[in-house]
């Protein structure tokens, strides 16, 4: 009983690949784009260069620096979708979707806010203000769509398990209970 194994072609090969595979969904870019992305990354090595020489500035700035431009590329270069991995022409700049553009800047920014805000942070840990709050619903929402984009679903769904265990452990039966409560003063001894 020999069975024959059949014999794929490489367009059936690619298409299971891009079908399992989510780190093949990158987008197909217009020239501009990927010189600006080659570019960037180019800068991101010769800055890592850099600080593997002479050392690397604060640890919340090297690595502000490194998520920022890390979830910039990301959005860049991977679409939403793996069907829409085409040049956008319909609310598209230079055939990237605007909603991609817009959170390309926003994981920047919210990125390079802690250690932009850093020293004045750090005199009010535990109490933040509107703003910390904001860029940092930003910075998390930003960073699970990336890594969606690129790793896939089970990712981001673990983490997003991890932060409700976080904010609703107090309320979990027996032993998956942590008396932290998140959002709310406490003091720290118990009566």
């Amino acid at each position: 009983m020999s069975e024959t194994v059949p014999h794929l072609t490489d367009a059936q090969l690619r298409a299971i690949e891009e079908e399992y595979d989510p780190e093949t969904r990158f987008r197909t870019l217009l020239p501009p784009i990927a010189t600006l992305i080659a570019v960037v990354m180019f800068l991101l090595s010769l800055y890592h260069y850099y600080t593997a020489g002479f050392g690397i500035p604060r640890s919340t700035t090297h690595r502000g620096i490194q998520m920022g431009v890390s979830l910039f590329a990301t959005f860049i270069l991977f679409s939403a979708f793996a069907s829409k991995r085409g040049v956008a022409t319909k609310f598209a700049v230079l055939g990237i979707p605007l909603p991609d553009w817009i959170l390309a800047f926003a994981g920047i920014i919210a990125s390079l806010y802690v250690p932009w805000i850093y020293d004045q942070l750090a005199f009010r840990v535990g109490n933040p203000n509107t703003l910390d709050v904001v860029m940092g619903t930003i910075l998390i929402l930003a960073l699970l769509e990336a890594v969606r984009r690129s790793m896939g679903w089970p990712l981001p769904i673990i983490a997003a398990l991890f932060m409700a265990y976080a904010y609703f452990g107090q309320s979990m039966p027996g032993i998956f209970v942590h008396p932290v409560r998140i959002g709310r003063r406490s003091s720290t001894t118990s009566t």
